[in-house]
């Protein structure tokens, strides 16, 4: 498990919370309680923010979006 970095942009006051996950995406939907996706712009307004450092110490980065249905939730939700 990695140490991720959240930092939930739905609010506008940009809170942060850190969260052992396997993947970016599975740290975002444990702070925030939503499902989310990679994506584009064209899903509107990034959610969160997630950072984390690899094995050689470099911070990496990801914007996640609300999932919609067909990307990322499954059609029964």
């Amino acid at each position: 498990m990695a140490r991720f970095r959240v930092v939930d942009l739905r609010s506008g006051s940009e809170a942060e919370e850190h969260v052992d996950a396997s993947s970016p995406i599975l740290a975002a939907t444990l702070v925030l309680g939503e499902d989310v996706v990679k994506g584009n712009r064209n899903l509107g307004a990034p959610v969160c923010r997630v950072y984390w450092q690899d094995s050689g110490g470099s911070t990496t980065m990801v914007r996640l979006y609300r999932a919609r249905l067909g990307l990322g939730q499954a059609a029964w939700r």
